[in-house]
């Protein structure tokens, strides 16, 4: 059995925390190593603790996350900010200096396990939010929300049943161990299942996958 993904919460909300080690604390596969709500630790922290994952705040008292991010930047290791707004130049700012991923706080459970798989699959990941804002001024209009899309009927799909609940456990976080044991089958079986999802969506990323899962109302940003 492959070790757990190593996790560091850098983060001086302590219901932010909560809610994180919440999330994470369900998925099988990952392990919170430390929390700190002290930006002048979090160096010293994730040298100690080689998390392989650490999230990390935009704000700390006295300490700017993006001052942090830098110091940060390890080969083996990503980095998904954690924000309350939109600001576009500070959005740009975190990717600049290595950010692996950029959520709100107000995140929800679904989107968390998105952007941990992506991010870990070596891919960045943006929030779903900011990005249809910032897709919607390019192309000069707005974006509406995924779950306010077009109503697609699910026969419409062209997936099998099995294919469908496949592609909403994946688009939920769950890898392919979880998805087998939910529906009874191997993960070997599920593999297969994904392979095709993906060949005739064609799909080539998490973060593709969740988008048209969401469009199709297979699951919903509340879950």
């Amino acid at each position: 059995m492959s070790n757990p993904i190593r996790i560091l919460i850098a983060e001086p909300q302590s219901l932010v925390c909560q809610g994180l080690r919440g999330i994470v604390n369900q998925v099988p596969g990952y392990s919170i190593v430390g929390e700190t709500g002290d930006g002048a630790a979090v160096v010293e922290l994730a040298a100690r603790l080689e998390p392989e994952l650490i999230f990390l705040a935009l704000g700390f008292p006295g300490r700017s996350g993006l001052e942090l991010l830098i110091a940060l930047r390890h080969k083996k290791r990503r980095v998904i900010m954690l924000a309350d707004g939109d600001d576009d130049r500070t959005l740009r700012q975190a990717f600049s200096r290595g950010a692996a991923g950029y959520l709100l706080r107000s995140v929800t459970a679904a989107e968390l396990r998105l952007a941990i798989r992506t991010v870990l699959h070596g891919y960045r990941y943006l929030s779903v939010e900011l990005s249809d804002r910032i897709i919607g001024e390019y192309a000069g209009s707005p974006v509406p929300p995924p779950a306010l899309a077009a109503p697609s009927a699910h026969d419409e799909i062209p997936l099998t049943q099995r294919q469908c609940e496949v592609l909403r456990l994946l688009a939920s976080g769950h890898d392919n161990h979880q998805i087998g044991s939910r529906l009874g089958i191997s993960p070997r079986t599920v593999e297969g299942h994904r392979s095709g999802i993906m060949q005739k969506l064609g799909l080539t990323t998490p973060y593709a996958t969740v988008r048209y899962a969401l469009q199709r109302r297979l699951i919903s940003l509340d879950e």
